[in-house]
This record gives C-alpha cells, structure tokens and sequence, in this order.
C-alpha cells in the first residue's frame, strides 16, 4: 500500500491532539519550509493559522504518516476544501542493478545480488512536484545504507550485507519539503568466502626436506534458476626462507585439487623440497569466481628439520639429519651424568700449521718454521741475525694469543729473542724473532718450533 505523509505545522504540531485526531498517525521527523512564513488569518468573527511565501524565514513542521482513516479525519477537522488545500507529490518508481561486474559475471543477472560483494545502483523514474514546486533531494536506502542527490541520476548505495529477499526504498522531497516514497524487494544471495575445514604441512617425519600438505574445505553456493554457478579458480601456493622479507612466485596445485559441487581437497605427500636446515613461511591461497574479493589466504611457518637420530651410508647424525662423519652430533654431550667439559669440532693443516678447534672456543695451531741467515751483529758479547718474519696463523684468532717459540737444531746451540714491541705477536702473526748466537756465522739454516694457543 502507498504511504502517505503529512506536513504539520502550527497546533497539528501537539502529539495529544494529532493522536485524539488521527490515532493511527505516527510522527517519522521534524523539519522546516524554507522561505515561508507562518501567518494568522481571518475576519472580526474568526481567524486561521497558514503559511505564504517568504524569503529568508522559515516555518518549523513535523512529518507524520497518516493512514487513509487519518487523512478523512484531517479533511474533516480543517475543513477541506473549502477553508485548506492539499499539495502532493507523486514518484513513479525506480530501477535497479547490480552495477559490479565480477558478480555480474558470475550470476548472469544484474537483477541478482551477491552478499556483500555486489554493488546496489538505484535509477529514479520520473518524479513530479506539483502547485509549482521542484524536486530537491532523491534517496535511495537499503539495510542501513543511503545515498542521495538532487539530480535524480543513478544512485550508487553499495554493498548489501543480508541475504534473502531485502527491500530497497526511493524517497524524493520537493522544495517545500513535501515527501514521497516507494519500495522495492530485491534478492540477495547468500555468500560467504572459501572456507578450509582441515588443513596440514609438514616435513615429512618432521625432519625432511620433503613438505606434505593435505587440506579440505568448501565454497559457497551461487545458485541461479537451479544452476550453480560458483567453482574454485585458484589453488596455489608460493614460500620464502622465513629470514627473507619477500615471497617467491606462485605454484599451482589446481590440477591436484579434487572438486565435488561446492566441496574441495588436497594430499600431496611430496609437495616441494624445503632446506631441511632453515625455516620457512609458506601462503596458500585458494579462490573462487569471485577472485581477489575473496580469497582464502592462510600462513603457515615450517620449522627447520630437527632428526633425533639420522641414519646415513655409515654415518650416523644425532640431532642433525645430514651426518659429516661416522658419528656427527649438534648440540652438548654429558658423560657419565655430567657435561663434556670440551671437545674437537674442527682440525686440520694449513702450510707449516696443524690446528685444533674445540667446542668452548678455544684453539691451538702448532709448526716448524725453518730459516736461512747470517749471526753477525754484535749483541754485548754476544751476536744476532737481523728480524724474521715468521708464516701467519692458519686463523684469526678473537684475542692475542700465548706464543711459545723453541729452537730445533741438534749440532749447535742458539736461542731465539724478540726485539722491541714491534716484533710482538699479534691475532694473526706469532711476529718476528732474533736468531742469537756466541760467535758469528756467516750463514746457515735454522729450526724453530712455534706454538700458539687462544680465543676464537
């Protein structure tokens, strides 16, 4: 049924008399006429209130809604027609469409709307505002959105968030304030995004570089005339080292993907090789027709392998699932109830040095260095060679180290000494020594033995 809506003014403003005159009538808002005047009427035997025309002023009015009953009483009380007039407002209705085109693709029917995705446009027909009137506002209203303007052009409202059969409402108020209105019901379509039900990655024995993903879960229907129209579109996943701030491209699992109407699943037991020694973070997407709008979008983090016990081709890792020797442990040992106090972790040869590392940071590198010079220089009663440089550590270490240097000959005797300062060790040379003997040679080879032992 038509509403019908009546401007007041003057004593049909009181709530108790309106109600005493029209008990249906039911008050909806307070507004005023602009640029009309409120004006008492009449002879030496009566008087009425009106209003007229007037720049610059206003007359104060409430709107009520009457019903048929209402507006019969109200002729009656204010003496229509002979002593009041009425002015009306007529609208001849509107149109409607969903205006945004990924779900119009996907419903084929832009009289159709999708829950909070589709876009509701509203285009006013034609409507008239009569005894010289102009129409000064057209509104277009839906489950709490409005949108307005004053040209009667297409009007964007935006997205409806309920579902099922939802009514849509045009207003248009004319320059007096005179407002009509009427209503649409439109369907919305129930919608939701892609939902994952169940959902697992991991390394495979929880160890391995081998990743396994097994998920399930379902999208929403989209039925039209019986026909569902909504499928997934998209089942990808892409990952990065979780020390990288940037992901790599994309890999679609789409083809893997089984699908059964509206429901969705996955198991892949060898998904991708992740290093067995990092950490990464993986995103799995999965979308339907309606792309990007809706897209799942989960974020796993996939710890590095962490083995117990590894078994390699003679090699046996504990805690490390790549064993480098026949036994290769990560972490602290304890023998008999109490920690190791230290052991190697690396040894080699490096030139004239053989070297040792151990777990607590310490090190050692030891060698023979043989040199040949002339003793010639008096020295007190004694004489010495001239400075020599001795070979740099196989290593840097973090501190100067305890140098120890010996001499190696059997058929003479001669002892080493260290000059000034400058010929000091440091943390990558044992430095420089003086060869120093009773009497002077005026050349022949030399032995020293050099031992160092510091910090890393």
């Amino acid at each position: 049924m038509e509403k019908r809506y009546y401007i007041a003014y003057g004593s049909n403003l009181n709530v108790r008399q309106m109600r005493m005159r029209c008990p249906s009538a039911r008050i909806i808002g307070t507004s005023k006429l602009n640029d009309y005047e409120l004006l008492f009427k009449g002879s030496k035997t009566g008087s009425y209130l009106t209003v007229e025309k007037k720049s610059g002023v206003s007359v104060p009015v409430a709107v009520w809604e009457v019903t048929a009953e209402d507006e019969k009483a109200l002729d009656r009380y204010e003496g229509f027609p002979n002593f009041y007039y009425k002015k009306e407002l007529t609208l001849s209705g509107f149109t409607y469409a969903d205006s945004y085109t990924t779900t119009k693709n996907l419903t084929g029917n832009d009289q159709l709307f999708v829950q909070n995705y589709s876009t509701l446009k509203v285009t006013p027909g034609t409507a008239t505002a009569k005894n010289g009137a102009s129409i000064s506002n057209y509104t277009a209203s839906c489950n709490g959105l409005s949108a307005s303007n004053s040209t009667g052009a297409a009007i964007t409202v935006g997205k409806i968030a309920k579902s099922g059969s939802v009514t849509v409402t045009l207003s248009v108020t004319d320059s007096r304030g005179y407002t009509a209105e009427t209503s649409q019901t439109v369907t919305v379509i129930p919608y939701t995004k892609p939902k994952i039900s169940s959902v697992t990655l991991r390394r495979t024995n929880d160890i391995e570089a081998e990743m396994q993903l097994k998920f399930s879960g379902s999208i929403s229907a989209v039925t039209v005339d019986g026909t569902q129209k909504n499928s997934v579109v998209y089942v990808r996943y892409r990952y990065k080292k979780t020390s990288e701030s940037s992901y790599g491209s994309y890999t679609s699992i789409y083809s893997g993907t089984t699908k059964s109407g509206t429901s969705f699943s996955y198991s892949n037991l060898e998904l991708c090789s992740l290093d067995a020694n990092s950490s990464y973070d993986l995103h799995l997407q999965i979308q339907d027709k309606l792309y990007s709008l809706s897209s799942l979008d989960l974020y796993f983090t996939v710890p590095q392998g962490t083995p117990l016990i590894a078994l390699r081709k003679k090699k046996v890792g504990i805690n490390t699932p790549e064993p480098q020797a026949m036994l290769d442990v990560a972490g602290d040992m304890r023998v008999d109830g109490s920690p190791l106090a230290d052991f190697v972790i690396q040894q080699g040869t490096s030139g004239i040095w053989n070297y040792r590392k151990w777990k607590s940071g310490t090190a050692e590198c030891w060698g023979q260095y043989s040199f040949t010079t002339a003793i010639s220089t008096a020295w007190g009663v004694l004489y010495e060679s001239g400075a020599i440089a001795l070979p740099n550590f196989p290593f840097t270490f973090a501190e100067i180290p305890h140098v120890h240097i010996s001499t190696e000959n059997s058929n003479y005797a001669m002892f080493v000494e260290r000059g000034s300062s400058s010929s000091w060790s440091t943390t990558t040379n044992p430095g420089k020594i003086f060869a120093v003997r009773p009497n002077t040679v005026p050349s022949a080879t030399y032995k020293v033995s050099i031992y160092a032992i510091g910090k890393v």
